[in-house]
């Protein structure tokens, strides 16, 4: 980025707006992003995601623009920091920096708009630190028998969260670790001594609170239920037994069942979301002999891929591949409740927030539908194609999928 581009940046809020924090009335709110797809779609507010990895700084205008809408709304912007290195472990949201120290440079950066931001406004962001990045790494430690590798991944990022922690609240924000979810840890007790352990070592003591559910389908009560397992083992660590919670609602409005996909015997891939079925792109054997699947949009992908590190499962006798179910779901553009700061009884001895953590238009991995895409666009021009091509369906092919 130009020098000339950074001073401007980082002195707008003093210059376009010509005055300090204390002249102004208290913030009044999350902050509504009225540029993006989701909220035109929706109409609700939601965290903006910071996942740019291209260079050092990438993610600098799109912090600008929401800092900026901001400040002239007095709201409070909530965003989302999700490009570490090797981040989904190399699943349907691979990406992320090349390297750690890329990586905290373009997070400096980040943060030092910030701080100019809350010294010229008061108003304190709200920062969701990497979702997915310790439970995975807790995870991978797991199925890996806490190898070499999968251990140091996991010190990896205990090590940068404990420093990203620090970095923006000294920038005023308001920072949150990520747990995961009910449908991923609440299970047995040693699952979730994992999870409850990995947050102490990443430094909840030190963060303002814990996000869970973020991107995923869980029901609130399965939240609190999950919540109250883990906030215990947490209480020794953070000398607080209310620590802010803040569950993501924004995809857990509907039922919805694991996306299943039909290997047509014409080289056709076809998915259940509808219930005659959906052509969205199309496989066949590489030159090596592995299956290769060629959705519409997205990049190619392996059987033996999707079948080992994205868990996907094939039964070869019906030729159906079918996604896990916590990713790539038919059905699963539906609100869930809306935000509040006041949860129902039910879960409000666990739970502070309600929050759309994540845009629910946005694709989540899908192999139609790569992360970052719209998926209304992507769904649309989906559908302009199928009457390019001519299928039959087994019957009763996608009844073991269906609620």
């Amino acid at each position: 980025m130009k020098p000339v581009l950074f001073i401007l940046s980082g002195a707008f809020l003093f210059l376009v707006l010509g005055w300090t924090w204390s002249e102004w009335p208290r913030p009044n709110g999350q902050l509504v992003p009225h540029w993006s797809n989701s909220y035109k779609r929706f109409g609700r507010a939601h965290a903006i995601w910071l996942d740019r990895y291209d260079a050092v700084g990438t993610n600098l205008p799109l912090l600008q623009k929401t800092l900026q809408a901001a400040a002239k709304a007095r709201q409070i912007p909530e965003l989302v920091i999700y490009a570490i290195p090797l981040r989904d472990l190399g699943q349907a949201s691979e990406g992320g920096f090349d390297s750690y120290e890329d990586y905290w440079a373009d997070n400096q950066k980040n943060a030092a708009l910030m701080a100019q931001f809350h010294k010229a406004t008061g108003i304190a962001p709200i920062v969701y630190l990497e979702p997915d990045s310790l439970p995975l790494a807790v995870q991978y430690r797991r199925d890996q028998d806490n190898s070499a590798e999968a251990a140091a991944i996991y010190a990896d990022r205990v090590r940068i969260l404990r420093k990203l922690i620090p970095l923006y609240q000294q920038a005023g924000a308001k920072v949150y670790l990520e747990a995961g979810h009910s449908g991923w840890f609440d299970y047995g007790d040693e699952d979730i001594q994992r999870m409850a352990q990995a947050l102490i070592e990443a430094n909840i003591a030190q963060a303002d609170g814990l996000a869970t559910n973020v991107s995923n389908r869980q029901p609130v009560e399965q939240e609190a239920h999950y919540l109250r397992r883990l906030l215990p083992r947490l209480k020794q660590s953070t000398g607080n037994a209310r620590l802010d919670v803040r569950v993501d609602t924004s995809r857990n409005g509907g039922a919805t069942r694991a996306r299943q996909y039909y290997l047509h015997p014409k080289g056709l891939l076809i998915d259940n979301e509808t219930s005659t079925g959906r052509w969205v792109g199309n496989w066949q054997p590489d030159a090596e002999g592995r299956i290769l699947l060629k959705p519409f949009f997205g990049k190619p992908r392996t059987l033996a891929r999707l079948t080992g590190k994205e868990k996907y499962t094939y039964d070869a006798r019906r030729n159906v591949l079918s996604a896990p179910p916590w990713l790539d779901a038919v059905g699963d553009v539906k609100l869930g409740p809306a935000p509040t700061d006041s949860p129902p009884a039910g879960v409000s001895d666990v739970i502070r927030h309600f929050r759309d953590i994540k845009p629910p238009d946005d694709c989540d991995g899908a192999l139609n539908c790569p992360p970052g895409a719209s998926k209304q666009n992507i769904w649309q021009e989906t559908a302009n194609r199928q009457d390019q091509q001519q299928w039959t369906l087994p019957q009763g092919l996608w009844t073991p999928s269906q609620p």
